[in-house]
C-alpha cells in the first residue's frame, strides 16, 4: 500500500460533517491540530475506535532517526509505548505495565518521518481477550520541509497479563477489564 496524502480540502470537510464547523472557515485552520487531527483519525475508523483511545503528539527528535536523516524503525514503538501509557493513565488502570509483557508487535511503514517533523500517535483498545490485549494504533505526520505529512505507520501491539510471580498468562482481573473498555471477548 502507498503513501497517503492527506488533502485539506478534504480533511475540511470531514471536518465540517463531523462538528459542524461553518464553511468556509474565518481563519485558517491548522487541520494537523491534536484537536482536528483526532477528530479526522476518529472518522476514518467511522467515527470510532473499537474501544478506548487516545493521541499524543510528540516531535521527532535527533535520537530517533537513522543514518539516512529519516526515523529510525524502532521509534515507532517507543512512540507506540508512550500513547500506550498515556490511555492507560486516563483509565486509571494500576498495575498494567509490571504484568503486561508483549508477545506481539505488527508494523506497517508508510512513509518516512524527518527529523524535528511533528507526529501524532493515536492508539486504541482494539481487542480484550482472556488474558490478552490488543491495541491498534497509527502515526501521522504532519507536514515539514521534506514531507506532506500522512499516515508513516500503523499496526498492532499484543500484550498478555502475567501477574506478579507468575510463569504463565492469567485471566484480566475483573477490574482491569473493565476499565480497558466494552471490546472484552
Amino acid at each position: 500500500m502507498g503513501s497517503t496524502k492527506i488533502c485539506p480540502q478534504v480533511l475540511h470537510e470531514v471536518f465540517a460533517n463531523a462538528v459542524q464547523l461553518p464553511l468556509p472557515p474565518r481563519e485558517p485552520i491548522d487541520w494537523f491540530h491534536p484537536i482536528y487531527l483526532d477528530l479526522f483519525l476518529k472518522e476514518l475508523h467511522m467515527g470510532e475506535y473499537p474501544g478506548p483511545s487516545t493521541s499524543i503528539t510528540r516531535r521527532v527528535e535527533w535520537v530517533d532517526t537513522d543514518a539516512a536523516g529519516h526515523h529510525h524503525n524502532s521509534a515507532v514503538v517507543r512512540w507506540v509505548e508512550a500513547a500506550e501509557a498515556q490511555l492507560i493513565r486516563e483509565l486509571g488502570v494500576g498495575g498494567y505495565f509490571p504484568s503486561s509483557p508483549r508477545v506481539q508487535h505488527v508494523l506497517n511503514f508508510r512513509d518516512k518521518l524527518w527529523f524535528e517533523q511533528e507526529i501524532t500517535v493515536t492508539v486504541w483498545v482494539e481487542r480484550v481477550g482472556n488474558s490478552s490485549l490488543t491495541f491498534g494504533f497509527e502515526i501521522i505526520g504532519h507536514p515539514c520541509d521534506h514531507s506532506d505529512g500522512g499516515p508513516a505507520a500503523d499496526g498492532t501491539v499484543t500484550t498478555v497479563h502475567v501477574p506478579g510471580g507468575a510463569k504463565r498468562s492469567a485471566p484480566w482481573p475483573d477490574a482491569m477489564r473493565q476499565a480497558l473498555g466494552s471490546s472484552t471477548e
